[in-house]
């Protein structure tokens, strides 16, 4: 398996701790999206190179890989 697909396996079975980067970078993140949650999710995303499943139309208004 590669790429994406191999990343997010590799990652099924653990979980991705909310660092201070995390946090500061979700904080820099464009108020496109008004639930500071999501932006964490984006932030996560952006900073370990994985891509975000969800149907939500402003997470997608940012530069992060989506699947779905």
């Amino acid at each position: 398996m590669t790429g994406v697909f191999a990343r997010i396996q590799r990652l099924s079975d653990s979980f991705l701790p909310v660092t201070l980067d995390h946090i500061l970078a979700a904080a820099s993140l464009p108020q496109i999206h008004h639930d500071p949650g999501d932006r964490l999710l984006v932030a996560q995303a952006l900073a370990e190179s994985i891509p975000l499943m969800t149907l939500d139309p402003e997470i997608r208004e940012y530069a992060v890989p989506t699947i779905w």
